[in-house]
C-alpha cells in the first residue's frame, strides 16, 4: 500500500509535506517510458504533496492525464523559436508560487527560464546535452551511470544525486486467465513464449528477438507489444523467416497485462538501453527475464541470479540464454525469486517515493 501523507508527516514533521508544491514539466509529444514513468510518478507522488503538472499541449501525456482526472497546464514546448513556452512557464511560476520546479528531459529544461527564484531539479533518463540544465539546482539520474556521466561532464558531485523508477507490483497471475488470453491471442497453452514491450526502434534490438526465434525449437513463441518506425521492416523479416505463426505483434498498449498473464520469459533485446523500465516491471510481475548486457540492464541485472544477459548485438547468444533458461526450472524458480527480492528492497513504488521524498526535503 502507498504510504499516506499522515504517515510521512510522522516521518518529516507535521504540515510540511501538506504545504510543499511542485511543479513537473514534460515537453514530449510521445508515448515511451519516460513520459509512462512520470504518469505514475505524478499519480503516485500527489498523495503526499501538491504537483502541478506542466505538459505539451495535445500530447500522449495530457490525454493520460484527462482520463485519469488530474488538473494540468499546457504550454507548446516548440522549437529554437519558440519563446511563448519559457514565458508560460514563468506565469505559471507566478502565479501557483511552487517550492520547486522539475524538468523531464532536455525539451522541458531547454524552456525553463533561467533567472527563475524557484528551486530547479533537472531530472534525467539518459546521457542528454547537459548545456539545456544551466542553471539548475540539482540534477538527478535514475541510475548510477547517469549520475557518473554528469560528474565526468563537469557538473559538480554535490549537486547531482541518484534516485532510481519504480515499478508498481502486477496483480497474481491466475492460470484461467492465461488460459483464457492465450486462446484469444492464438498461442498454443504449451508455447514457450516470450514478451516484449516498446517503441519499434533499432535500438530496441526486437530484429535480433526475431532472428532468435527463428534459431530456436517450434515450441518458442515471441510476443511483441508496440508501435514505430521499425515495424515495417519487422514485419517483413518475420515474413521472410517464415515466423508469422510463431512472432505476434500487438500494437502500443497502455495497459500490458493481458500480454505480461501469458509470458514465460520477458525479453529486452535492446542495443541501446540507459536503464529499461520493464526490467523492473518483469521482477514486480514474477516473470524471468533475459536481456542483453547494454548499459541499463547491466547496472540493474546480477547475471544468474536476478536474471540473464546475452552479448549485445548477439542473435545467436540470445537464443541459447533462451533455451537455457527454458530448460531449467530451478535457474527459473531462483530468477524469479531473487528478481523478486531486489524489486521489493530496490525498486518498489513506497521505498522509491520515500527517497523523493526525503530528497524534497533536503533540498529546501
Amino acid at each position: 500500500m502507498l504510504a499516506t501523507r499522515k504517515q510521512y508527516q510522522v516521518e518529516f514533521g507535521a504540515g510540511k509535506l501538506e504545504e510543499l508544491k511542485i511543479l513537473q514539466i514534460i515537453g514530449s509529444s510521445g508515448s515511451g517510458g519516460a513520459e509512462k514513468f512520470y504518469l505514475k510518478f505524478i499519480e503516485s507522488i500527489r498523495s503526499v504533496c501538491k504537483i502541478v503538472p506542466l505538459v505539451r499541449s495535445g500530447s500522449w501525456v495530457a490525454s493520460q492525464l484527462d482520463a485519469a482526472r488530474i488538473p494540468y497546464n499546457t504550454a507548446s514546448f516548440g522549437g529554437y523559436f519558440d519563446c511563448k513556452t519559457r514565458i508560460k512557464i514563468s506565469q505559471i511560476i507566478e502565479e501557483e508560487q511552487p517550492h520547486i520546479a522539475q524538468t523531464w528531459m532536455s525539451r522541458a529544461s531547454r524552456h525553463m527560464p533561467k533567472d527563475s527564484n524557484v528551486k530547479w531539479i533537472g531530472r534525467l533518463g539518459g546521457y542528454y546535452d547537459l548545456k539545456y540544465y544551466k542553471g539548475a539546482d540539482m540534477l538527478v539520474g535514475n541510475t548510477k551511470d547517469i549520475c557518473a556521466y554528469l560528474v565526468r561532464n563537469g557538473w559538480p558531485e554535490e549537486q547531482v544525486s541518484y534516485l532510481p523508477n519504480f515499478a508498481i507490483k502486477s496483480p497474481e497471475i491466475f492460470k484461467a486467465d492465461r488460459v483464457k488470453n492465450r486462446q484469444k491471442m492464438g498461442i498454443p497453452e504449451d508455447a514457450i513464449l516470450l514478451f516484449s514491450a516498446g517503441r519499434f526502434h533499432k535500438n530496441k534490438g526486437y530484429d535480433l528477438a526475431v532472428k532468435a526465434i527463428a534459431k530456436l525449437p517450434q515450441e518458442f513463441h515471441l510476443l511483441v507489444a508496440g508501435e514505430g518506425p521499425e515495424k515495417k521492416s519487422l514485419l517483413s523479416d518475420i515474413k521472410r523467416l517464415s515466423l508469422q505463426s510463431r512472432v505476434h505483434i500487438y500494437g502500443w498498449a497502455d495497459d500490458i497485462t493481458p500480454y505480461v498473464q501469458v509470458a514465460d520469459i520477458w525479453l529486452v533485446p535492446s542495443r541501446i538501453e540507459p536503464l529499461g523500465n520493464v526490467i523492473l516491471e518483469s521482477w514486480a510481475s514474477g516473470i524471468p527475464i533475459v536481456a542483453s548486457d547494454a548499459v541499463g540492464p547491466r547496472f540493474l541485472i546480477e547475471n544468474g541470479s536476478t536474471g540473464l544477459l546475452f552479448r549485445n548485438g548477439d542473435c545467436v547468444d540470445l537464443a541459447t540464454e533462451v533455451k537455457k533458461l527454458s530448460t531449467d526450472p530451478v535457474l527459473m524458480n531462483m530468477l524469479i525469486q531473487n528478481g523478486k527480492k531486489r524489486f521489493s528492497e530496490d525498486f518498489s513504488r513506497e521505498r522509491v517515493l520515500e527517497k523523493w521524498v526525503k530528497f524534497y526535503k533536503n533540498l529546501l
